[in-house]
This record gives structure tokens, sequence and C-alpha cells, in this order.
């Protein structure tokens, strides 16, 4: 299993960035192809009493619109070169949010930042607004994060439909890394004898990954959960000694680069 077509989000008022380089990188590693959207929706102003006769925004405002587009296009297509043409640029005078929301239909997996630029629909992606309307698998790259290696990856499972639809769709993720962890928390020690996660980690194993651990534990901390889970050498902190999540929602998947 793989990644045939990877999509990634350019926003209109900011550089193209390191997210754009990671759908690059990922783009190679799977020897996929590489789509480019970007979005902005023109918007009309007029006097009330205007409105029935003059509903459309001038030309000219339609022509800068468009240009810009363009050259966003030819800055990802420079900065993607290295895919020797696995790449195409798509863009439209539309809402960033629902016109990748359509453009999804045309990838595996789509690539989006974590934040808004600006609070201007016309112009800016609302992610989570785009999660719900996706019906795709899609990745989460938070702001000033550069590269993307999915050594060691530990999986918040929760047994319900989310958490099996993510394991799925990260499979491809999964086949690439050294160790995976599993991790179930609880909320009654009655349901320590859970059967979940020795599940997952035999389905992951028939898909050649290797788990590391199949843990469940009680009411603990993100702290008491970093603290138990570095100590067993399941590597989910960041350089910081954080957990760093790569999914929104309520159960996720951390990693850290090294």
């Amino acid at each position: 299993m793989s990644y045939a077509t990877l999509m990634v989000h350019v926003d209109v008022d900011a550089e193209l960035g390191c997210r754009v380089g990671i759908a690059a990188g990922l783009a190679e590693r799977f020897h996929a192809h590489l789509i480019g959207v970007a979005g902005w929706a023109p918007m009309s102003v007029f006097l009330a009493e205007d409105a029935r006769n003059d509903r459309a925004p001038p030309d000219f405002h339609f022509h800068d619109m468009k240009t810009l587009l363009d050259r966003k296009g030819e800055q990802f297509k420079a900065t993607v070169r290295a895919l020797n043409g696995q790449a195409e640029w798509r863009s439209g005078l539309d809402f960033p949010t629902d016109l990748l929301a359509r453009e999804a239909r045309a990838a595996d997996l789509v690539i989006i930042g974590n934040q808004q630029e600006n609070q201007d629909p016309f112009r800016a992606l609302d992610p989570g607004s785009f999660i719900l309307k996706a019906g795709r698998p899609v990745l989460v790259v938070p702001k000033g994060v550069a590269s993307f290696s999915p050594k060691h990856v530990a999986i918040a499972w929760k047994d319900a439909r989310e958490a099996r639809r993510a394991v799925l769709d990260a499979l491809p993720f999964l086949q690439q890394t050294e160790t995976v962890m599993i991790v179930e928390i609880l909320d009654s020690e009655s349901e320590l004898t859970s059967h979940a996660i020795r599940d997952v980690s035999k389905y992951l194993a028939r898909h050649g990954i290797k788990t590391i651990a199949a843990i469940a534990t009680c009411r603990c901390d993100a702290r008491e959960f970093a603290a138990s889970a570095d100590r067993g050498r399941k590597h989910q902190l960041d350089g910081r000694g954080r957990l760093r999540t790569l999914a929104v929602g309520g159960m996720g998947v951390w990693r850290r680069d090294s």
C-alpha cells in the first residue's frame, strides 16, 4: 500500500515555506504525483441600490487575482522541479476551503497547515472545516516544521471508527517506520483486559510493521504518559520534551524526528 498522489495547499498570502518542501519530499519518497492547489474567491462590494445592476467584480480585479495565483503556481513549480514533471498546479477563483475539498478527489493524502493565515475566508484556508469536508486523509503540518521523517511513531488508540480509519490511512507511513508504539488510555482498571490493542498490533504485524509495545494505562496525564514511554525507549517526544501531535481530533499520532 502506498500513496500515488499527494496534494498540498498553498496560501495566497504567504511564502510557500516548509510545507511545500515537505510535500515534495514525501512525493519523492512514495514515488507519487504532487498537486499544488491555491484558491482566492472574488468579493463584490456595492451599494444596496446598485445590487440588482452590478453583481460582478470589475474585470481588473479578476485579472489581478489570476495574476497572483499564476505567480504562486510558478513558485510552486520552481520549488518542486526535482520531481521531474511529476507535479502539477491547480488554482481557482473560489473559497480556498471549498476549492481544496473538491480537488481532494484526486489525491490519496492532502497536506495543509495548522493555522489560518488570516481570518478572511475569501483568501485563507480553514483547516478544521477542510478536514470535515475533505473525505481524504489529511496531514497537518505545524508552522515552522521543516522536515518530516516518521522513524518512531506512537498511535494513541481509542476503539472507535476514527482511530480505526486513521490507522488504515497511515499505513504507508507506518510501513516506513523503525518502531511503532500503540497506546490506549482506559477509564477504569476493569478495562485493562481489553484486547483491542493486541488486535491492532497483530493487524500491523501482518502488514510488516513492527510494534515495540502495546500498553494500556489508567487515568494518566500527558506528563506521566511521556515519562513512562521515555523510560521504555518509546520515542514519541520531541526535542523540547513535549508531545507533538500530527492530527487534530480526539486521537492522533505522535512522533519525533530522531
